[in-house]
């Protein structure tokens, strides 16, 4: 794997680890700091993937998941933790009546959250980078509509946030 592949699937095991850490936060009300170092030192090192199109295969064998990239990972953590109510009221309008974000499943919250965060947060990111990583975690994870919602409301925090690199691409002839 070249190394900006090996970067982009660190920054993809990052994404995964969080949305699994913000469920965790969410579910039990734990504080961040103590679920992101358990993450990082126990259940992500023991993590291999069971549907991997290109797995890192080591000498003896073994499977192993690319290891989250540790900052992004916190960034994301603590930022949706400490950024909690204002990323559900960017989110609350984007939901279809009588929706509330409390009502969500907390996995759909989780992902929603994290992708209103890199919308917020992350402008050297873009926006079709975020809708396609965590539609592609909520198709991970949901076979219903999860991930048609979570497309939905991405797309609108796109069209709201990050318009310029959509008008950008209308406007260039192709």
């Amino acid at each position: 794997m070249t190394e900006r592949a090996t970067g982009i699937a660190r920054r993809s095991a990052a994404r995964l680890a969080a949305v699994q850490a913000l469920y965790e936060i969410d579910m039990v009300g734990a504080p961040a700091t103590p679920v992101l170092r358990e993450f990082l030192e126990r259940r992500w090192s023991d993590a291999s993937p069971v549907d991997h199109d290109d797995p890192k295969v080591d000498a003896n064998g073994a499977v192993s998941l690319p290891r989250p990239e540790h900052r992004f990972l916190k960034r994301l953590v603590t930022g949706v933790t400490d950024d909690v109510a204002n990323l559900d009221a960017v989110i609350a309008p984007q939901l279809n009546s009588p929706w509330v974000v409390n009502q969500l499943d907390t996995l759909v919250r989780a992902i929603l959250r994290a992708g209103s965060f890199e919308f917020l947060h992350c402008p050297e990111i873009r926006a079709r980078t975020i809708i396609s990583e965590y539609v592609g975690l909520s198709h991970a994870f949901f076979s219903e509509n999860e991930p048609a919602l979570v497309n939905a409301v991405l797309d609108g925090l796109a069209e709201r946030y990050r318009q310029d690199e959509f008008s950008e691409k209308a406007a260039q002839p192709s």
